[in-house]
């Protein structure tokens, strides 16, 4: 794994659309926007493979390419040097609950979005990387909690999303 940290690398010349800056104790980072403007940016979107690469290797999720007019992703880049957190959402329409027995529910409801993916370097986690690239996202929609499902791969990350909206009620797809 570590041989492939290079893949983290951020060193996009072209103008990207940072968000926001964080300063959080110390810990500097821009939360940077993908949007459809950055298809023709060669440098950007290799970058953006490489990152999708290291997440999919680490997380052990299947190869899974970005489709810029289906999702959305955010980026938390320590400026110049690397990537340290990711967000890609997808449109939805529809979701499941899941239920504590470790069951999804029967009955589908109404979402407006799902988070396909959502990562932070190791180094970095318990951090609030994650919670600030969803409150960026939060923001920008200015949705309900229950606009919102995360894709189903295991109860990997359930403990962060119950804690983010405060809820056991977890929508997954």
């Amino acid at each position: 794994m570590h041989t492939n940290l290079h893949k983290l690398q951020f060193n996009v010349q072209s103008n990207v659309n940072v968000v926001c800056k964080i300063n959080d104790n110390g810990l500097h980072y821009d939360i940077i926007k993908i949007t459809k403007n950055c298809n023709n940016d060669i440098n950007l979107e290799s970058t953006l493979k490489n990152v999708q690469d290291f997440i999919n290797l680490e997380l052990d999720f299947p190869k899974l390419h970005i489709n810029n007019l289906n999702h959305s992703i955010f980026l938390a880049v320590i400026p110049k040097l690397k990537v340290i957190g990711y967000l890609e959402i997808d449109l939805l329409e529809k979701a499941c609950v899941y239920q504590d027995n470790n069951k999804l529910s029967d009955n589908l409801v109404d979402v407006k979005f799902g988070v396909s993916k959502l990562w932070v370097m190791v180094n970095y986690r318990n951090s609030g990387v994650a919670t600030k690239l969803l409150k960026q996202f939060h923001n920008e929609e200015n949705f309900e909690i229950n606009d919102i499902a995360f894709s189903y791969h295991g109860r990997r990350g359930f403990s962060f999303i119950k804690k983010y909206f405060a809820n056991n009620s977890v929508l997954v797809y």
